[in-house]
């Protein structure tokens, strides 16, 4: 019993592991949200590709309701992204207005 809990036999907790989704922060999310619909579209993760035409057999309402739910997150992505590059260029600003010492 001793060398099961020395060894690499452990849970998630014990070493101290998290699920990526945990790990996610607020750009993340959105972006894989986005990713996610259009994979169930058919499409890829690609965010550049264009958006997957409506499956064969998918009803015309699931469809739009699924690129809804996409531009949604988009719009949540675009918003966070821009939050973080507002935040990096001030944070670049305030460093080059510092003194070199």
């Amino acid at each position: 019993m001793r060398g099961i809990e020395a060894g690499r036999f452990r849970c998630r907790h014990c070493h101290r592991l998290a699920y990526a989704s945990t790990r996610a922060d607020a750009v993340d999310r959105p972006r894989r949200r986005v990713q996610r619909i259009r994979m169930r579209l058919g499409g890829t993760a690609n965010l550049q590709a264009p958006f997957p035409s409506k499956p064969p057999r998918m009803h015309r309402r699931t469809y739009w309701r699924r690129c809804d739910e996409a531009a949604a997150a988009e719009a949540a992505y675009t918003a966070a992204l821009l939050t973080v590059l507002e935040q990096t260029s001030a944070r670049i600003e305030r460093a080059a207005d510092q003194p070199l010492e």
